[in-house]
């Protein structure tokens, strides 16, 4: 089986829908939206949107043992993050910049994470970390 991601734009951010699909015959075959996708069926969205709210997703990643998607997501100001995607999740772009609120070019640390609909990080990274002082680093390998 080849796994196949589907982009597509959104109003805040990228959708993204994992499909899977047999390996492609000699001739083109056309991509299909799978029977999970959250929004297949819904008359007031993209059928292609799996989840929302996404600002810059990098790389994207699949756990072979369980199948869960994880997402590296490049902030626009402050933090860097790691998502768990889950079918129908907002994880909060143009609202929120990983677990912080955004207003504009600039986050506030009150009411971290605050917001019982959204879908927040399982990793963040500031760019102030004092173990990366010349703002050099790589993350890889999610």
């Amino acid at each position: 089986m080849v796994r196949t991601l589907l982009l597509a734009s959104a109003a805040l951010g990228i959708a993204m829908t994992p499909a899977v699909a047999a390996p492609a015959p000699k001739k083109a075959a056309s991509a299909t939206l799978g029977a999970s996708n959250p929004f297949a069926k819904n008359s007031d969205a993209l059928g292609e949107i799996y989840s929302y709210g996404h600002r810059n997703p990098q790389r994207f990643s699949w756990d072979p043992k369980n199948g869960n998607m994880f997402e590296a997501e490049i902030g626009q100001n402050l933090v860097e993050e790691i998502n768990q995607i889950k079918a129908g999740g907002n994880y909060g772009w143009n609202v929120w910049e990983a677990s912080f609120r955004y207003f504009g070019r600039e986050v506030g640390i009150e009411d971290r994470r605050s917001d019982p609909k959204m879908i927040y990080p399982i990793a963040e990274l500031d760019h102030t970390d004092p173990l990366f002082p010349s703002s050099r680093l790589a993350a890889t390998g999610i």
